[in-house]
């Protein structure tokens, strides 16, 4: 999606985009990968939904060498996405099963994981899909596990310097994503959801990139990537069209390069959502 070139290299492309937003979020959080209000001796078994390259779940298997289980039993480790065109081909950290999301997972894999977690869902799920998709999530959750979900807050994205005008840019990607349902507030949505559906223990905490200056540079990747996704799809919505739209893409692309020239960084900001199905 956000790159075109021959399928080999844009795979390529693609895995290593995530790979920096991955560190992105693990620097922002102060590298904690799974919250630490989770007793990590009681996790047997983990789940990651929405795995994309494994990045996540292959980092967490390594780190949890070092935490023995309480029991004493070897943690199993399973990754779940609709596709498998950014995992691993060749790997054994993880076994990889195809599933949407919106639909329930089958029944092998009810009540069977203690930690299950979720990421950056912000323009994938509709705010209308939200319900369904935990209640499938709980599903899957064994009684007294956790699930953690990591997700951008984008409601209100701001800059370190006020007034900056790549506020017209952002504002058109989010009111495309609020016309065909998404939603900035994502984590606030799903802590609502976590709620209503009887999940107890919910806490959640959110970082913003404006707090590590040395975050600024990934940072900038993460806009110029999200914006070089979304706003040629925002622009045709908008009633653009062929060369008036490539003009205004390379206005947008040059505001951007001047903008970041004069020191301006996007306060983005990622929320960690964690809650305990009961026992």
């Amino acid at each position: 999606m956000l790159y075109n070139r021959n399928q080999s290299e844009s795979a390529r492309s693609v895995a290593d985009y995530w790979t920096l937003i991955f560190r992105l979020i693990k620097l922002l959080s102060g590298n904690h990968l799974i919250l630490p209000q989770v007793n990590l001796e009681k996790i047997e078994s983990v789940a990651d939904v929405a795995t994309g390259t494994g990045v996540w779940i292959f980092e967490i298997r390594d780190q949890l060498t070092a935490v023995p289980t309480s029991s004493g039993s070897e943690r199993s480790f399973h990754a779940f996405d609709i596709s498998d065109a950014q995992y691993p081909k060749q790997q054994d950290k993880a076994q990889l099963t195809l599933h949407d999301i919106t639909k329930p997972f089958p029944l092998e894999y009810h009540g069977r994981f203690d930690l299950v977690h979720v990421r950056l869902l912000l323009f994938a799920i509709r705010a209308s899909e939200l319900p369904q998709v935990v209640e499938n999530l709980i599903q899957i959750l064994a009684p007294g596990g956790y699930i953690q979900w990591d997700d951008f807050h984008t409601e209100h994205m701001g800059y370190n310097i006020p007034g900056t005008d790549l506020n017209e840019f952002t504002d058109l990607v989010y009111s495309y994503a609020a016309d065909v349902g998404f939603s900035g507030r994502l984590p606030d949505l799903v802590k609502d959801e976590f709620e209503k559906q009887g999940l107890h223990d919910i806490f959640s905490t959110e970082y913003s990139s404006l707090s590590k200056p040395e975050a600024a540079d990934a940072t900038k990747f993460w806009y110029r990537g999200t914006i070089k996704a979304l706003v040629p799809v925002a622009l045709k919505r908008s009633g653009y069209s062929g060369e008036e739209e490539a003009r205004k893409f390379e206005s947008i692309d040059k505001r951007i390069d001047t903008a970041f020239g004069n020191g301006v960084v996007p306060d983005l900001r990622v929320s960690y959502v964690l809650a305990k199905k009961p026992v």
